[in-house]
């Protein structure tokens, strides 16, 4: 974790098939191993290519709000430029890949006694 300033903020509204959808657009920039690096990075999951995205009824407002003007933010130190400013949320996708694989050791035993 290394200290971070916050450049830019704000809230981003779309229509989806489903309702309203919002995503936060934060731009900072932070210091490391001596070199200065920006990112627009918010959540773990657009560090691995995906969106993150909630529905119009979460505290986004709220969210953006509470965002000081310095921040803490999780930096990859095998590539710098790489960092999110919330990482909570992994212990969800290590429970998902936990069961997953749980099911699969399930659905070979079930075979190989089948057999």
């Amino acid at each position: 974790r290394v200290d971070a300033t916050v450049l830019s903020k704000k809230v981003d509204y779309k229509h989806a098939a489903n309702g309203y959808h919002y995503s936060l657009k934060v731009e900072y920039k932070y210091l490391f191993e001596s070199k200065e690096y920006v990112n627009d990075k918010v959540f773990l999951m657009e560090l691995m290519g995906g969106r993150y995205r909630y529905k119009v009824n979460r505290p986004a407002d709220k969210i953006i709000e509470d965002l000081g003007e310095n921040v803490k933010i999780y930096v990859y130190p095998e590539m710098p430029s790489e960092s999110v400013l919330f990482c909570s949320g992994i212990g969800w996708y290590i429970f998902v890949m936990l069961i997953g694989f749980i099911l699969l050791l399930y659905c070979l035993v079930t075979l190989i006694n089948m057999l």
